[in-house]
Formats: C-alpha cells, structure tokens, sequence
C-alpha cells in the first residue's frame, strides 16, 4: 500500500513537470488546498515552486482559520522571469468551505496579488475560484485530489519601446487539478497543474500546526 501512495504522488509530479515546460508565467504559488475544512485556531505553513518555460519561483504561504472552515492567508514569493526580472511577489487571500453534507468539500476562494518581478510592467491582480475537493481515504490511504476553476483579473501599466506607458487589463479563466498526500497528521505534500492562457504547475510541502 505504500507503494502504491508513493506510486501515485510520482506520477502527478511527472506530469506537472512534463506540462509545466510549456508554462510562462505564475505570479504565485498554485493553491495547494483540496478544501478540507479545519477548526478554528488551526494554522499550516507551506513552502514550494512553480516552474515554467520562462519562470521559476519559490514561496511561502501561511494560513490560519478564524472561523472553522474559513481560513485567511498571506504568501511572499521570489519569482526569476527571464528577460523580465527578478523580484518579490505579495498575495493575500481567503478560503470557505461550505458545510455542505456531501462525500465531496466544497470551497470558494478569493485572493489579490502585487507582482515585482516584471520590469516592463506595473500590474496587480485578483483570482476568484471555486475548490472540489475529494478524499480517496477509502481507495488510496492519505491522499485526496481537487479541481478548481475561476478567473484571474490581473490591471495596472505597461511600458512600450518608445519610452511611453499604456494601460492593460486582462480576464482569464483558470483551470487547476492538484493532489495532496498526508504524510502525517501534521506533514503532507501537494502538487499541482493549473491553466490559465498557457499551463504551469508546482509542489511543496506543508506543516500544520
């Protein structure tokens, strides 16, 4: 059986890699979360990559939840655009899990971001999707998988050759399937591939307190 755990988590790692070289951009980490709700006072750091064509970045996030089911977060992440840049990222966010009595958990999450990495551009952004989240307890033990969709809505200036700024607004549909295997009751990994105009994925590791 732990064969077939292990089995599991290296096959979704494999194809995020094999997708993610496709991938342009990901201003922030994936959303690691198969929308399981904790009670209130529960917390979890988690720290991890994302990788694509042109970008590779690296960030922590953490996570408390003020509301059992309801949880707020905050992310830094250090994001290396080629050709671009090198710089910090800001994101700040929340998540609810709906007490729906259903074999699946259902959330709804918020978030807005600052990216610094692009020196071209001066943007800033929101995502609003909605989580499914299924535990496969009963078929492989301490895994669980997700599905999330929604949009990104990222605005703000971008500087033309001729020395000339102009504005931009773009809305794009996100699509994301990821999996999370509990190591422990405190341990546990998440992986994760996410589409907007082009795919890219990451993973990391997760402490909850």
């Amino acid at each position: 059986m732990k064969r077939m755990q292990i089995s599991v988590c290296l096959v979704i790692f494999g194809f995020i890699c094999t997708v993610s070289s496709r991938a342009q951009e990901g201003f922030t980490l994936p959303i690691f979360d198969a929308g399981a709700p904790e009670h209130r006072g529960s917390s979890r750091v988690a720290g991890g990559i994302t990788v694509g064509e042109q970008t590779l970045s690296a960030g922590v996030r953490g996570s408390l939840w003020i509301l059992d089911g309801f949880q707020v977060f905050a992310e830094l992440d250090w994001m290396n655009w080629h050709r671009r840049g090198v710089g910090p990222n800001i994101q700040l966010g929340a998540m609810y899990t709906l007490p729906a009595d259903i074999p699946a958990d259902v959330a709804t999450r918020f978030a807005v971001y600052k990216p610094f990495a692009d020196e071209d551009r001066d943007m800033a952004g929101v995502t609003l999707c909605g989580v499914l989240g299924r535990d496969l307890e009963a078929f492989v033990p301490g895994v669980s998988v997700y599905g999330a969709a929604g949009f990104d809505w990222a605005w703000g200036t971008v500087e033309l050759p001729d020395g000339r700024s102009r504005s931009a607004d773009d809305f794009t549909p996100i699509v994301s399937v990821g999996a999370q295997y509990r190591i422990s009751d405190e341990l546990s990994v998440h992986c994760e591939a996410m589409l907007d105009d082009r795919i890219f994925g990451g993973i990391a590791m997760g402490i909850r307190f």
